[in-house]
């Protein structure tokens, strides 16, 4: 017995059949995901567009300065924040603050930064705004031309900012007296400076 062959469909005339690809549609699930990925780098623009500098300031004592939470302030503006405090081998306070953008044209050659604390002195007392929010630093913006991003920190306020037109004069003595910074200075009964 010999097996047979399957036998062919004869065609009829009948057209072949046509294949056609399934079009593919935009899920709208994904657009959740894209939307996020663009929030996300929007997100990491606006931070890293926003961050200034990083200026390192050494003082002699770090009271009142806390990492990650003392305001960098200029004029009242929060100009930046106290990223991280250390010591130097020489026992001296190393600070290093986060600046934002608004801050690129305040950091002069010639720039001065104090910690803003309470104080009392022969010229009164200062800084009672800090017993409320915290002590804070601030920053008077230099008149120099050229940038720095390391800086001495004053252990006192400047008694007048820079720029301030008058008479600027400095005496030496070998006993003080009684002079602290601050202390009025007076002419025939009236206040001079």
């Amino acid at each position: 017995m010999t097996p047979e062959t399957p036998s062919r469909p004869q065609t009829t005339g009948a057209p072949a059949p046509t294949v056609r690809k399934k079009k593919t549609h935009f899920s709208a699930v994904w657009i959740i995901p894209v939307v996020a990925a663009l929030f996300g780098l929007w997100l990491t623009w606006k931070y890293y567009s926003a961050r200034g500098p990083e200026v390192t300031v050494r003082f002699e004592t770090a009271e009142g300065i806390v990492a990650g939470k003392t305001p960098v302030l200029c004029r009242s503006v929060n100009i930046g924040t106290v990223d991280k405090v250390t010591l130097t081998d020489k026992l001296r306070v190393l600070v290093t603050m986060q600046m934002t953008s608004d801050a690129d044209d305040l950091l002069k050659q010639d720039t001065q930064i104090w910690v803003v604390r309470p104080r009392y002195g022969a010229s009164g007392i200062s800084g009672l705004s800090t017993i409320v929010s915290g002590n804070y630093i601030e920053l008077e913006p230099g008149l120099s031309k050229e940038s720095r991003d390391h800086f001495i920190g004053l252990e006192q306020p400047p008694v007048t900012p820079k720029g301030v037109p008058g008479l600027h004069i400095k005496f030496l003595a070998e006993d003080a007296g009684g002079v602290d910074p601050g202390s009025p200075i007076t002419y025939k009964g009236l206040s001079v400076g």
